[in-house]
């Protein structure tokens, strides 16, 4: 290699240090903390990422001598600049949490940022489709009253006008009528029975809708983080493409490297660019989708805390919690306690109607005086027979039908909440593997910079392992918000509701047993 080739090398090695400096600070950055027991734990805030200042800080290192003896601002670091460079790398994500908050001291606060309880809280709360629920819930208490009202007497009046004919009589008569039902083979009874059922019905419904606005605020949610986290991971792959390009740019200048490693490096640039701003589109995407559940624009304060997290006793004994009061499963008996009150109802409609009535004559023909009656009155229907018999035998088939309804439901939830606790696991256990292949990712960029120096590893390579370790970052962000999504699954298909907000509405209400 020629004196002056090797002036080039040392000149731009000392830049390579910086951006894989910049990459292995992404890495850590992004990175989650996982606790002993394997719980993943918080992450570092977004403004503690002083990658990109960190890596700017490299690149204006004092001069080193080269071989020849002289000083030139990018001669080659020796041990001891590796040494500084490690202990850089160790000290710059504490160096910039300082700076961010000496810098941001004078701004003026930023709105405050909502965690997923409180998300949570605001969707139960003030969402749309769980108001309807609640104005619906809350009409059935009419409903009942309106069936109780069967029990009690009422007033009738009767107007009969009678005009020639063979009758003697003409004229008008009237008369009112207070009528108290003695005996209607039941109807009454099934009818309150109906109204009962419908409001537990309406109940579920109400906690139906929470679940699902749940589970959609919490997907929101996570995907904003998850967004947010990427969308600042392409900064980071950005600059060091950026920095990667002037390297190779100033290489091209001075002879030792072909143009067409100036076309890889800006074409991967553009290609990270143009990825940036697809996941800058996705990060206002799921903003939006946010906003929509809520309400009106938030942020996020980043990944849950643990103290979200269902335990691992709650865990096992989530399906047996779920069968109490999951609202798909009282939804589905209510509808059966619907059904047995419809065919008590059907089978009431066969029998005979006995009344009290006591009527007094308002108006009688020609004016001839009546006096009050008392009556016992017993009214029937002769269609009610067959017709009736038929249709009680059909609500007694639909009875079994609800029957089956209810298993189905049972089965139902018991999957989805075995779905989230496998979930969960997998991606824990991915999550470990996720990091160290992170890590593993960012070291060959360094061993492939290391090479490329010494002609043993192409720019192409060079540029490949640096996307390999941005994408290993993006994965590992995925799969933390895959992990707190089975998470947030597990606490509402378990109705471990508190778990993630300790203001969660109650699930099992008492309502009215009279």
């Amino acid at each position: 290699m020629s004196s002056r080739e090797s002036s080039v090398l040392n000149s731009e090695r000392q830049h390579w240090y910086a951006v894989a400096g910049g990459i292995l600070l992404s890495v850590m950055c992004a990175a989650p903390v996982l606790a002993s027991d394997g719980a993943v734990g918080a992450p570092l805030k977004m403004d503690q990422t002083l990658t990109l200042p960190a890596a700017a800080a490299l690149t204006k290192s004092d001069p080193v001598p080269g071989q020849d003896g002289s000083t030139d601002d990018a001669a080659a670091p020796g041990a001891a600049d590796l040494e500084a460079l490690d202990a850089t790398l160790q000290e710059a994500p504490a160096a910039g949490s300082d700076a961010a908050q000496s810098g941001s001291a004078g701004e003026q606060a930023a709105p405050q940022s909502l965690s997923l309880g409180d998300v949570l809280l605001s969707a139960w709360t003030d969402n749309p489709q769980v108001l309807q629920a609640e104005r619906s819930l809350k009409a059935t208490g009419f409903d009942i009253s309106a069936a109780r009202a069967g029990f009690y007497p009422f007033a009738s009046v009767s107007v009969t006008e009678a005009r020639g004919g063979s009758t003697s009589q003409t004229g008008t008569s009237s008369s009112l009528s207070v009528i108290q039902p003695l005996w209607s083979g039941g109807s009454t009874v099934a009818e309150v029975d109906q109204a009962k059922a419908e409001q537990l019905r309406y109940l579920a419904e109400l906690n139906a809708s929470r679940l699902t606005v749940g589970l959609q605020a919490a997907e929101a949610y996570l995907n904003v983080v998850a967004a947010e986290e990427q969308a600042l991971q392409y900064e980071r792959y950005v600059y060091s493409l950026e920095n990667l390009l002037g390297i190779i740019q100033r290489r091209a200048a001075k002879g030792v490297a072909p143009s067409a490693d100036v076309d890889t490096a800006l074409t991967r640039l553009n290609q990270a660019r143009a990825s940036a701003r697809a996941t800058f589109s996705t990060l206002l995407s799921n903003r939006a989708q946010l906003a929509k559940l809520l309400g009106y624009p938030v942020e996020v304060s980043g990944w849950p805390d643990e103290s979200t997290l269902v335990s691992s006793e709650e865990a096992i004994g989530a399906e047996q919690n779920a069968m109490t009061a999951h609202p798909a499963i009282k939804g589905a008996q209510a509808q059966l306690e619907r059904q047995k009150a419809t065919v008590k109802l059907s089978k009431a409609r066969i029998w005979p109607e006995i009344q009290l009535q006591y009527q007094h004559p308002l108006e009688t023909f020609d004016n001839v005086q009546s006096d009050d009656r008392t009556l016992l009155v017993m009214q029937y229907q002769t269609d009610n027979g067959i017709k009736g018999f038929r249709a009680f035998q059909g609500e007694r088939q639909r009875t079994e039908a609800a029957r089956a309804a209810v298993q189905t439901a049972i089965r139902d939830v018991k999957s989805s909440i075995q779905v989230a606790r496998v979930e969960r696991l997998a991606a824990d256990q991915q999550m470990g593997v996720q990091e160290e292949a992170a890590k593993s990712a960012s070291a060959l960029v360094v061993s492939f910079m290391r090479q490329f120096e010494v002609g043993r590893k192409t720019w192409l390579e060079v540029l490949n392992a640096q996307r390999e370790a941005n994408d290993t970052v993006l994965q590992m962000s995925s799969v933390r918000r895959n992990y707190w999504m089975a998470n947030a699954k597990l606490a509402l298909q378990g109705l471990y509701w508190k778990r993630l907000s300790p203001e969660a509405p109650p699930i099992d209400v008492e309502m009215d047993k009279d």
